[in-house]
């Protein structure tokens, strides 16, 4: 079970993951890649999800399996260490592919929170 500051790091998550899904809604990839400022943004977007992701407890990390939390951690690094060399490439395979997944994993661990029920 997710303690109280767990609980907050997964919907800061779940918000970011949203954000990122709604950018790119109805966008197809040549529309992203004309569009470095989205790239950017969604850059920084998975930037916070890896990030905010690494601060949950472990306890509940290894709980939790179905969340790709290494894949998360490892996805904000390497966007940290490109600087503004972005790959888009990875960006939109991680929005279009990755990000649905997180959202569906985190809206299942949160609707078993009440307080925190969508």
């Amino acid at each position: 079970m997710a303690n109280e500051q767990d609980k907050i790091y997964l919907r800061q998550m779940l918000d970011a993951a949203n954000q990122a899904n709604g950018f790119i809604l109805g966008l197809k990839r040549s529309d992203f890649d004309a569009n470095e400022p989205l790239c950017l943004a969604l850059a920084y977007l998975m930037q916070v999800i890896g990030q905010v992701s690494n601060r949950i407890s472990p306890e509940f990390r290894a709980n939790s399996s179905q969340v790709p939390w290494q894949k998360l951690t490892d996805t904000a690094s390497a966007i940290a260490a490109s600087s503004l060399n972005v790959d888009a490439s990875m960006i939109w395979q991680v929005v279009t592919e990755d990000v649905p997944l997180i959202i569906n994993e985190l809206e299942k661990i949160l609707s078993n929170h009440p307080i925190y029920s969508l």
